[in-house]
């Protein structure tokens, strides 16, 4: 067994990381773990630990509040308290929902454990709403303290990056993994992989992803420049019809069995017939409209796309959804703005994506 050191974080850097690599370990019976025969005993010794997760999303979230809130306090903008205008006031206020909501449920936890009420459901969903929230909470801090939230001194930055940490390794919405290409530990990542699958299908035996739809997000033209690094959440999931696939392809002139040929599509590579690449790019126009908006431009142009990757094909009769994060906002001439925007494209199920795209928009006042 060899341990190496993970150095160079940005996040949770009191955590001690580490890359373990275990070939020919053999475990003596009497060093092993006694009365933990599956995974279901260990589930039960992480169910009770499930709650922590949620506690330091929740932490994170307060501390990125009252960074935020010291900030705004001591920073005076034409003669007035940053904290006295009310666009600074709305933020705050949405931060502090989110904070008192958050320790809420894990208040909730605590007593549910302390009456041996405490279940699996009770902590998954406390763990993927906190999170979600968390994203949302300390990205609206980096908001109300503009540049110098990439500082270390107003302690912003530090919470934001430990934020998208937890968020990656704990939220059980989306996770990103990456498995070791080396053929000699093939099989244990893929025994690792089986037992994640199985954790994650429970998770959403009560609570399923659809009902977490997120909220319309609809600003003014001034209010555009604020959402650099936003979270817009998750769209409404949408159904792959073959009548949908047949029109594209009339559209297109692009026939081919694998789209338009049920019976000979299900003998395919696939097992049944996909959608074409860019009907499901082309879904991006009607889900983005469904998660943003601007109230009070003349004109808004869906200005095209710097990349685009079709990283798994779409069988008929899936769902898709799109989640979105507003990279950057600029001023472009006209009185207009450029806004670019990451783009994921999931189907529900399946742990890799259709589609992963950055397209750009613009507005005019």
């Amino acid at each position: 067994m060899t341990l190496e050191k993970i150095y160079g974080k940005t996040a949770l850097r009191m955590m001690q990381n580490a890359d373990i690599t275990l070939e020919n370990v053999r475990v003596p019976e009497a060093q092993r773990l006694q009365n933990c025969n599956s995974f279901k005993d260990v589930a039960a010794m992480l169910r009770v630990m499930r709650s922590d997760v949620a506690w330091i999303a929740t932490g994170i979230q307060a501390g990125a509040y009252e960074a935020a809130l010291r900030y705004v306090r001591s920073r005076e903008q034409f003669g007035k308290s940053l904290g006295s205008f009310q666009l600074v006031q709305e933020k705050l206020a949405r931060m502090l929902g989110n904070v008192t909501a958050s320790l809420s449920m894990v208040s909730d936890l605590a007593e549910k454990q302390d009456r041996g009420e405490y279940r699996d459901e009770d902590s998954a969903l406390a763990k993927m709403w906190i999170s979600l929230h968390m994203r949302e909470t300390v990205a609206l801090a980096r908001e109300v303290v503009g540049g110098n939230g990439i500082t270390l001194a107003t302690d912003v930055a530090r919470f934001h990056a430990d934020a998208e940490a937890v968020y990656s390794y704990e939220a059980p919405t989306r996770s990103t993994r990456s498995w070791s290409a080396d053929p000699s530990r093939a099989s244990r990542f893929r025994l690792i992989r089986r037992r994640r699958r199985s954790r994650r299908c429970a998770l959403f035996t009560h609570y399923p992803k659809e009902n977490f739809m997120t909220a319309k997000t609809v600003v003014s033209f001034d209010e555009v420049a604020d959402l650099a690094g936003k979270d817009l959440g998750f769209s409404e999931w949408r159904e792959i019809t073959q009548d949908q696939v047949n029109l594209f392809a009339d559209a297109t002139d692009d026939h081919q069995w694998i789209h338009t040929d049920p019976e000979k599509a299900a003998s395919g590579p696939f097992g049944a017939p996909i959608a074409h690449g860019f009907l499901t790019l082309s879904l991006l126009i009607p889900m983005w409209s469904e998660l943003f908006d601007v109230s009070d431009v003349k004109t808004k142009v869906n200005y095209g796309l710097d990349k685009v990757r079709f990283t798994s094909p779409v069988k008929v009769g899936a769902r898709v959804r799109m989640t979105v994060t507003i990279t950057e906002v600029s001023e472009v001439k006209g009185n207009g703005l450029h806004l670019v925007a990451d783009a994921t494209i999931e189907i529900e199920g399946e742990e890799r994506p259709a589609v992963v795209a950055r397209f750009l928009n613009r507005f005019y006042k």
